[in-house]
C-alpha cells in the first residue's frame, strides 16, 4: 500500500483540479486573459499574431488587427490552435489540468533525483495537493500552469544532467527553458544565472551549460525571426518589458503592478502618443532608468515592499503588512522551506542549489520589475521539496521520540550517516 501512495496522491491532484475545472465551466475573459483570448481569436481567424483594434494603443487603432509583440507567443498560439479546432476557452482549462498533474509528477521525480527519501516524496505531493492557488489557477485562462510545468521540468532536466553527466539532458533543459520563456519571459536571463553554478568546481559542466544555452537560443529563434521580419526589429521577449520596469520603479504606484494613464507622469504619456509599441517600450525603459536616478530612496522603498508582495497580499493601508489570510497561506510554507534548505545544505546535498536558485532568481526578477503573489507563484513549487524534507525530518523525529529512540531523521529520510 505504501508504494501506491504517490500514485494515489497524483490521482487526487488530477481529480481535485478536474472538479474545479468542471465547476468553473467557461473561464472569465478579463485583463490578461482578454489579451490571450484576442490573440488566439486572430490566430484562428488567419490574422496572424495580432491584436484587434480595441486592444491596441488608442493612437494606433484603425479598426483592423495589427501584428504585435506585446505578449509572448506560446500560450496564445496553443489557445488559437484549440479555437481553430472549434473548441472554446474551457478547453484550455483541461490542458491546464494536464499540466498541473504533470507538475506533480515532476516534483515527485525531483525528490527522487535529489535522494530526499520516500517520506519527502509523499510530503511534496501532499503540499502540492493542498496549496489552494495551484487549484485556483488551473481554472484561469492564464499562463501560470503552463509556465510552472515548463519551469519545473527545466529544473528536473538540469538535475538529471548533473547527476547522469548526459549532455542530452542539458539539451532538453535548454529546449524546455526556451518554451517556458516563450510562455512567460521571466526566465529569459536564467541561462546567465546558471553560469557561476555550472562552472563551479564541484560541478564543472561547462559543456552542459553551452549545450543548454544553444538549445535555448534555437528554441527562441523562430520568435526572434518572426519579430525581425514583421517589425524589422530585434526582440527576443516582448515589448511590454519597459512598462513593467517603469511600474516597478515608479514610487507613486505604491508597489502596484498597474496604474491608469491619468496617474502616470503627464509628460511621459504625452511622449508615447503616436509611437509604435517598440518606441513605447524604449520610452518606458528610459523612464524607469530616470526613476532610479532621480529618486533612489523611493525606489529602494518599493523594492522592500515588493520583497513582501512576492509572497503576501498586503493590507490596503500599508505596503508592508501582510493580510492574515496570505500570511497563513505562505508564512508556514516559507518557514518549512527555510528549515528544509538548511537541512539539505548541512547534509551536503549536491543538487539543493537548483530549487534555491530558481526561487532566488524569480524573486530577484520581480524585485526589479512588478511583483504580486500571482507573478511569483511559479517559484512556489521549488519551495516544496525543501519543505517536504523539513516535514519528513520532523515526523521522523516524532516517531523516534514515541519509540524512545530509533533511527535518526537523516536515516529515516533515506540518507546514510556513513557509519
Amino acid at each position: 500500500m505504501k508504494r501506491k501512495l504517490p500514485l494515489i496522491l497524483i490521482i487526487l491532484v488530477f481529480l481535485t483540479r478536474a472538479v474545479a475545472v468542471i465547476a468553473t465551466g467557461e473561464p472569465k475573459i478579463e485583463k490578461d486573459a482578454l489579451h490571450y483570448h484576442d490573440l488566439a481569436t486572430n490566430l484562428a481567424a488567419g490574422n496572424g499574431f495580432a491584436f484587434s483594434s480595441e486592444m491596441q494603443f488608442p493612437w494606433l487603432q484603425t479598426g483592423e488587427p495589427r501584428p504585435t509583440a506585446r505578449r509572448p507567443p506560446l500560450f496564445p498560439v496553443i489557445l488559437g490552435g484549440l479555437y481553430a479546432l472549434g473548441l472554446g476557452p474551457s478547453a484550455m482549462l483541461w490542458l491546464n489540468l494536464l499540466l498541473a498533474t504533470a507538475t506533480a509528477c515532476i516534483l515527485l521525480r525531483m525528490t527522487r533525483v535529489m535522494e530526499l527519501g520516500e517520506a519527502a516524496g509523499l510530503w511534496v505531493l501532499v503540499l502540492y495537493l493542498a496549496y489552494p492557488p495551484f487549484t485556483i489557477y488551473t481554472t484561469k485562462l492564464l499562463t501560470e500552469m503552463m509556465f510552472m510545468a515548463l519551469f519545473t521540468g527545466t529544473a528536473l532536466l538540469l538535475m538529471e544532467g548533473l547527476r547522469r553527466r548526459h549532455l542530452r539532458c542539458f539539451a532538453l533543459a535548454g529546449l524546455i527553458l526556451g518554451l517556458a520563456t516563450l510562455a512567460r519571459p521571466t526566465t529569459f536571463l536564467l541561462p546567465l544565472a546558471l553560469v557561476p553554478f555550472l562552472v563551479w568546481p564541484r560541478v564543472r559542466m561547462r559543456r552542459g551549460w553551452a549545450v543548454l544555452a544553444l538549445a535555448f537560443l534555437a528554441t527562441m529563434s523562430p520568435w526572434v525571426v518572426r519579430n525581425a521580419r514583421t517589425f524589422h526589429r530585434f526582440e527576443m521577449t516582448f515589448t511590454s518589458r519597459g512598462y513593467n520596469l517603469f511600474m516597478g520603479t515608479y514610487p507613486p504606484t505604491r508597489a502596484r503592478s498597474n496604474l491608469p494613464p491619468e496617474q502616470q507622469p503627464p509628460d511621459l504619456i504625452a511622449s508615447l502618443v503616436g509611437n509604435n509599441e517598440f518606441e513605447v517600450n524604449r520610452l518606458y525603459t528610459q523612464a524607469a532608468i530616470d526613476n532610479v536616478r532621480e529618486d533612489p530612496a523611493g525606489v529602494a522603498k518599493l523594492v522592500a515592499a515588493k520583497a513582501v508582495l512576492v509572497w503576501f497580499q498586503t493590507r490596503a493601508d500599508t505596503m508592508f503588512l501582510p493580510t492574515p489570510r496570505s500570511f497563513l497561506l505562505n508564512g508556514p510554507l516559507l518557514a518549512l522551506a527555510a528549515v528544509g534548505f538548511v537541512l539539505l545544505f548541512r547534509r551536503g546535498s549536491p543538487l539543493a542549489w537548483i530549487p534555491l536558485l530558481c526561487v532566488a532568481y524569480m524573486v530577484a526578477l520581480h524585485l526589479a520589475s512588478v511583483a504580486t503573489i500571482r507573478y511569483n507563484l511559479p517559484s512556489v513549487p521549488f519551495l516544496l521539496p525543501a519543505a517536504s524534507v523539513a516535514l519528513a525530518a520532523g515526523t521522523a523525529r516524532l516517531r523516534g521520540s514515541d519509540r524512545g529512540g530509533g533511527r535518526t531523521p537523516r536515516q529515516e529520510d533515506g540518507v546514510d550517516d556513513g557509519d
